[in-house]
C-alpha cells in the first residue's frame, strides 16, 4: 500500500547514503505506487518499541526473544480477532492466518520460539526451520512407548509413558508405585500394584497386550495397533496446537514406512534408528509443503521476490554481527591483507594501520548489506507492516536515536 511505500522511503532517505549504504537514496530511487489499492481500516505501518528488564522470570522481563515473540503472537491474535482488513482484487476482506508472515534474519534459534508462542495462543503456524520433531513432546512419548514395548524394564521411558496424556498417572501415583516396591524396577512395581488400582491395571493390560502383539505383527502392523489402542492421534489432537502435533506423529509413522521399505525391520531396529537420529542431532521434520491457512515463519533471504498481505518484522534491535572483523588476519579484495603487529618489548600485539583500514571497509560493507536486507524485508508487505524493537535499554537507545536523527523522541 501507499503508506508502506512512504514508510520505506522515509526510512531509507534518512539512513542510506553513499557513505553508509554505497548509494544515495534520492528521488529516483524512491518507491512509487503502481497499483491503486482500496483503502483499509486501521494503521498500515506499526513500530512497537518493547522494554523489558531481564531481571526476573516473568514473560515481560525474561529472555528478549521470548518477550518479543509473545508480544507479536498477541498482536497477531488481535489482528485475527478484530478481522483486520487486507486487500484483494475484488476489494477487502478480513485477514486470515495464511496472509501473515514473520520474517527473521536467522531462523536457527528464534523460529522455534515464535512457533511456540503462536501455538500457545491456538494460532496455526509453520516454519522452514522449526527444529526436529524428535524433540517434541508427542515424539518423546511415541519413542518412549516403543522403548517400553521392546523392553518394559526401563524406568525412564516407562515413567514418560505412564505420566503422558495417554495414561495420565500423576506424580503422586508414580511415587506411590515406587514406595510400595523399592527393590525391583518400576515395571515390577506396576505389576505388584495392578490388583489394587484400576488405573494401574488398565495401563498394564494395554502395555502387555501390545507386547504380546509385537511377537507376531510386523512393525507397521504393530504401530497401527499402537495408534488404535492408545488413541495416540486423538489424544494429541485434543491438546494445544493439536493439528501440528498430529502432523508430527504422522511424519514419524511415515518414517517407519520408509524405514521398513528399505529393509526388514524389527521393533528394536526402529527404536535404535530413532535414538540414533536423535543422539546425532539429525533433524526430522514434518512435511510443510501444504502449509494451508497458517502463519508462515521464514528467513528474509528466502522471502525475496515474494509479497504478503501482512508482514511482521521483529528483532530490529538485533546487534550487527562483526565477528569476522576480529580475526587475526583480514582480507579485502582491493586493500589486500591486514594483520596484527607484535611488540616483543611489551609482549603485546595490536592491529596495523592496514588492518584497521580493512576492518573499517569491511564494516562499511556489512552495514550496507544489512540495509539491503532491511529493504527487502520492508518491501515484502502489501497491506500491513508490523515492526518491533525490543531492548533492555529502550529509553536510552530511543533518546540516542532521536538525537542522531534530529527529531524529538
Amino acid at each position: 500500500g501507499k503508506a508502506i511505500l512512504e514508510a520505506v522511503n522515509q526510512v531509507f532517505e534518512t539512513v542510506m547514503s553513499r557513505q553508509f549504504g554505497d548509494m544515495d537514496y534520492t528521488e529516483a530511487e524512491k518507491l512509487k505506487p503502481g497499483l491503486t489499492l482500496p483503502p483499509i481500516s486501521g494503521t498500515p505501518v506499526e513500530l512497537h518499541c518493547i522494554a523489558y528488564s531481564g531481571a526476573d522470570d516473568t514473560e515481560e522481563s525474561g529472555d528478549k526473544t521470548q518477550v518479543e515473540a509473545a508480544f507479536l503472537a498477541r498482536r497477531i491474535q488481535r489482528l485475527l480477532h478484530e478481522g483486520a482488513e487486507v486487500t484483494t482484487k475484488d476489494g477487502v476482506r478480513p485477514v486470515q492466518p495464511g496472509d501473515i508472515v514473520i520474517l527473521l534474519r536467522s531462523l536457527s534459534n528464534t523460529a522455534p520460539v515464535y512457533l511456540e508462542k503462536l501455538h500457545a495462543l491456538g494460532i496455526p503456524a509453520v516454519s522452514d526451520k522449526a527444529g526436529s520433531i524428535l524433540d517434541t513432546k508427542e515424539a518423546e512419548v511415541f519413542l518412549s512407548l516403543l522403548q517400553v514395548l521392546e523392553n518394559p524394564h526401563q524406568d525412564i521411558p516407562l515413567v514418560a509413558v505412564l505420566a503422558s496424556p495417554i495414561f495420565g498417572l500423576t506424580a503422586d501415583e508414580l511415587a506411590e508405585l515406587r514406595l510400595k516396591n523399592r527393590t525391583g524396577d518400576l515395571y515390577e512395581a506396576l505389576k505388584c500394584q495392578a490388583s489394587q488400582s484400576r488405573k494401574v491395571q488398565n495401563c498394564l493390560s494395554l502395555l502387555q497386550a501390545l507386547r504380546d502383539q509385537s511377537k507376531w505383527l510386523t512393525l507397521q502392523e504393530l504401530l497401527d495397533a499402537l495408534v488404535h489402542s492408545t488413541g495416540l492421534l486423538d489424544v494429541f489432537a485434543a491438546m494445544q496446537a493439536g493439528e501440528q502435533r498430529v502432523k508430527n506423529l504422522q511424519a514419524l509413522l511415515s518414517l517407519a514406512d520408509t524405514y521398513c521399505a528399505a529393509q526388514p525391520a524389527t521393533l528394536l531396529d526402529f527404536v535404535q534408528y530413532l535414538l540414533g537420529l536423535k543422539n546425532a542431532g539429525i533433524h526430522v521434520v514434518a512435511d510443510t509443503q501444504d502449509a494451508g491457512d497458517c502463519v508462515k515463519i521464514m528467513s528474509i533471504h528466502k522471502s525475496k521476490g515474494l509479497e504478503f498481505p501482512v508482514v511482521c518484522l521483529p528483532d530490529l534491535s538485533r546487534k550487527f554481527n562483526d565477528a569476522d572483523l576480529v580475526q587475526e588476519v583480514l582480507l579485502h579484495e582491493d586493500l589486500g591483507l591486514g594483520g596484527n603487529c607484535f611488540d616483543p618489548t611489551t609482549m603485546t600485539k595490536f592491529p596495523t594501520i592496514g588492518k584497521k583500514a580493512i576492518s573499517l571497509e569491511l564494516q562499511k560493507q556489512n552495514r550496507a548489506e544489512e540495509l539491503r536486507v532491511l529493504y527487502v524485508a520492508m518491501t515484502r508487505a502489501k497491506d500491513r507492516l508490523i515492526m518491533s524493537y525490543c531492548s533492555r535499554y529502550l529509553q536510552r537507545e530511543v533518546t540516542a536515536l532521536s538525537q542522531d536523527a534530529s527529531f524529538p523522541a
